[in-house]
């Protein structure tokens, strides 16, 4: 295998699974506007009355009082641990199948977890609502659902025209 294939195989698998570990840790201060649950625009969406929107604003603010706090100085610790952990995966000399799978599986675990928090935080959301807003509610998920699945097809398009860019350069 060619050096550079080498290095570009580390960088690759390091970047991903650098970029997973920054989502492991959950939202914080370093997410876009325009994610997570904006109270206000919610009631104005679903004509909220005064009552639903303080209830579903302790939801949130119960919510987000259970993910751990985002820290800069862990973050860039745990990334560069995670990258000399996966450089030592490559550098074994035996592909160690066990090793690899029981860290995707670890991850995957974090993911569900984060997952089944941010599901029942809706539930509960659901529950305040009565018939007429869980339709438009159900709408608006809808809506953000397709508008991130557009974000993510132009940003994998952006970065597939971006890694073909760069291996025509190393050719």
């Amino acid at each position: 295998m060619k050096t550079t294939t080498k290095v570009l195989a580390t960088l690759a698998l390091s970047s991903s699974l650098i970029f997973g570990g920054a989502m492991a840790m959950g939202p914080g201060k370093h997410h876009h506007k325009g994610h997570g649950f904006n109270v206000e625009r919610m009631a104005k969406k679903l004509d909220l009355t005064e009552a639903q929107s303080t209830k579903i604003q302790a939801l949130i603010d119960a919510h987000k009082a259970e993910r751990p706090k985002f820290d800069k100085e862990a973050m860039k610790a745990k990334r560069k641990d995670m990258k000399s952990e996966y450089v030592a995966f490559l550098n074994a000399p035996q592909f160690d199948e066990a090793a690899i799978r029981a860290k995707m599986a670890e991850r995957a675990e974090k993911q569900a977890d984060r997952k089944v928090a941010k599901m029942k935080l809706k539930h509960s959301i659901y529950q305040v609502l009565n018939e007429e807003q869980r339709a438009e509610y159900l709408a608006m998920m809808d809506k953000k659902k397709r508008k991130m699945k557009k974000r993510m097809k132009k940003h994998m398009k952006h970065r597939h025209d971006r890694d073909a860019e760069r291996h025509s350069e190393d050719s």
